[in-house]
């Protein structure tokens, strides 16, 4: 039985990259219409799949590209983003940086994403904490705690 196909567009300079893939300028020789494709492992535990499915339906393709980028690469991610990530909770994250470190294709060592992982789930934690959304900051909690009762 063949094993489904993903297609990951926001890793595929990391795979370029790995695979070193460069142009004459060294610089990584990529198309804009190439994606990298992965195909998915054996589910290593039942339900594993569904769970890592749900999780990605609660973070945005900006912010989830934004936060693998900020664990590879050590960018930045933004507050608002970092809401969206703590929002999915701490499993969540941890089993999406597992399964990515699962493909093959993406050349990831688990000792280096894994600390770089845990770093970005802490700065996040602490911008999420720190900054409440735009939306949120102007409301009278008065007011906010009697409509929720």
């Amino acid at each position: 039985m063949k094993r489904p196909i993903i297609q990951l567009p926001f890793l595929q300079a990391r795979a370029a990259a790995a695979a070193e893939v460069t142009d004459a300028k060294g610089e990584v020789a990529l198309s804009p219409q190439e994606i990298l494709k992965v195909t998915i492992p054996p589910e290593p535990q039942p339900g594993l799949y569904r769970f890592l499915e749900e999780c990605t339906k609660k973070l945005s393709r900006k912010c989830g590209e934004m936060a693998v980028t900020s664990i590879l690469q050590g960018s930045a991610t933004t507050a608002a983003c970092c809401r969206e990530v703590v929002g999915i909770g701490k499993n969540c994250h941890d089993d999406m940086i597992k399964f990515f470190v699962s493909l093959p294709e993406l050349h990831l060592k688990a000792s280096d994403i894994y600390p770089k992982s845990d770093r970005v789930w802490n700065r996040c934690v602490k911008a999420a904490a720190s900054k409440p959304p735009r939306s949120e900051r102007y409301i009278n909690p008065n007011i906010y705690n009697r409509l929720i009762i």
